[in-house]
């Protein structure tokens, strides 16, 4: 009880402290606080993600407590987090100077360095921070670990933490962070084993079993990860992770329905937005159920007017049952809302071929081979487009630059061969095949069932008996 008093005494000082803070700013007036005060009110803004205040009350911090080493420390810390590394790291420089002894100096060095790609020095820094002996150095082993996984230096972050879980058992933040680096570096019987002990010790963590979920799903033991994901919910029904990673394992499985049920639940518990109406469109457009599709599709919409996939996914199930002018004010949308997704045009280009507009069919295609020049469904869609027209040579043209870009492409290849063997020139039809086959033997079987005429010319046969035979003597 003396605990949960205390706790209730530190936060109405920390409101009375901000409140203080702000009427002084609004008054423009200069009052007095010790440094513990400042400190409060740093740590204050910085949780409420408040950088603006942060940095108020750290400037009058340092100008009313200039010898602090306390308040240059979090000043520092405040600069790194918002990307002044270089700043920062000049500060923790000279605090080392002042308070050689100080451990969060050389740790926020340490930070500053990797931000910087100066790894060595870094590890100098870490090597400062553990040369202190300190009583506790599981914890900086922990912490030093902590700092190498937020830079995504996964293999020394796990070589720190296991060190701390090595040193001290029960530093069960250190495991939590263990079970978690396992994870990331794909070792998930390892993870798997550090998250059950941090359970053992802490049952009631909503976040370590809904990690422990996402390792059961990832290594695809479905059971086991929903079981974890209910436990999670069980604790806390307002954790939304779970729900989706369940809904997620449903809809891969194609149980669209049960993912369906959980999304509802979500909305029904007050976590409406337009991604919830989004999955649920997507589950009924894989059901086949598209008016339900369309319908949540609009809700996403309602929700957020600047969602481009949604409309996008609407002019989609519009074009395959073809209201092919309904699709095209639904695609234009969406790429009005973002130019930059090369399905956009292309589903736009594929409308247009079906309404039957020449121009703006090639108008579209060109677009979404500027996005994409490395995007062969592209380029064999726009060459079979004009091949349906009967414009064979400027489909051989088309082709012809894709391998510009693509030259590695036997996809490409063998398409240029069909289309010269389309306007009676054999020999480029041979020497394109010549290069098909020998970047790609093995597809050529499926050109011969979409092309028997390809099938039929001598020549291409006696290359494919030629690097047939040639293969069967390796």
């Amino acid at each position: 009880m003396a605990k949960a008093n205390e706790k209730y005494y530190r936060g109405e000082m920390t409101t009375h402290l901000v409140s203080r803070f702000e009427s002084m700013l609004q008054n423009n007036t200069q009052y007095y606080f010790d440094i513990s005060e400042f400190e409060n009110l740093i740590d204050f803004y910085i949780e409420d993600s408040d950088v603006d205040n942060a940095a108020k009350v750290i400037e009058f911090a340092c100008a009313q407590h200039p010898k602090s080493t306390l308040l240059q420390l979090k000043n520092a810390q405040v600069l790194f987090d918002n990307g002044l590394a270089k700043r920062a790291l000049q500060i923790a420089i000279d605090l080392e100077k002042i308070e050689p002894s100080e451990i969060e100096i050389y740790l926020l060095q340490a930070n500053c360095y990797l931000e910087l790609q100066r790894n060595e020095l870094a590890d100098v820094a870490f090597n400062k921070a553990i040369s202190q002996n300190s009583l506790k150095i599981d914890e900086i082993y922990h912490e030093i670990g902590y700092i190498y996984l937020n830079h995504e230096k996964y293999d020394k972050s796990l070589k720190y933490l296991a060190r701390a879980v090595e040193l001290n058992g029960n530093n069960f933040q250190a495991i939590f962070d263990l079970a978690y680096v396992y994870f990331l570096k794909e070792r998930y019987i390892e993870s798997i084993v550090f998250y059950k002990q941090y359970l053992k010790k802490y049952p009631l963590s909503e976040q370590a079993w809904n990690n422990l979920g996402n390792v059961f799903a990832t290594i695809g033991n479905h059971d086991l990860a929903i079981d974890s994901f209910n436990n999670a919910i069980s604790i806390d029904a307002a954790f939304q992770n779970p729900y989706l990673a369940k809904a997620e394992i449903h809809f891969s499985l194609g149980e669209f329905l049960a993912a369906i049920d959980i999304y509802k639940e979500l909305i029904d518990r007050g976590f409406e937005n337009n991604s919830l109406y989004f999955l649920i469109a997507d589950c009924y457009q894989n059901l086949e159920e598209n008016l339900l599709a369309i319908k949540y599709y609009k809700k996403s919409i309602e929700k957020d007017p600047f969602f481009a996939d949604a409309w996008y996914s609407i002019a989609f199930i519009l074009f395959k049952l073809e209201y092919l002018e309904k699709a095209r004010l639904f695609i234009e949308k969406a790429i009005e809302l973002d130019r930059s997704e090369i399905e956009f045009w292309v589903l736009a280009a594929r409308i247009e071929m079906e309404i039957g507009t020449l121009q703006r069919t090639v108008y579209y295609f060109k677009k979404a081979i500027e996005l994409d020049v490395k995007f062969t469904d592209v380029w064999l869609l726009y060459s079979e487009y004009f091949l349906s027209k009967g414009f064979v040579e400027e489909g051989v043209t088309i082709l012809e630059e894709a391998v510009q870009y693509n030259k590695s492409n036997a996809v490409l290849y063998y398409a240029l061969a069909l289309f010269y063997n389309k306007i009676g020139n054999d020999k480029l039809a041979v020497y394109h095949f010549q290069v098909a086959v020998n970047l790609d033997f093995n597809i050529h079987e499926i050109f011969f069932v979409h092309s028997p005429e390809l099938a039929e010319n001598k020549k291409i046969l006696e290359i494919v008996k030629t690097i047939a035979n040639r293969n069967l003597k390796k």
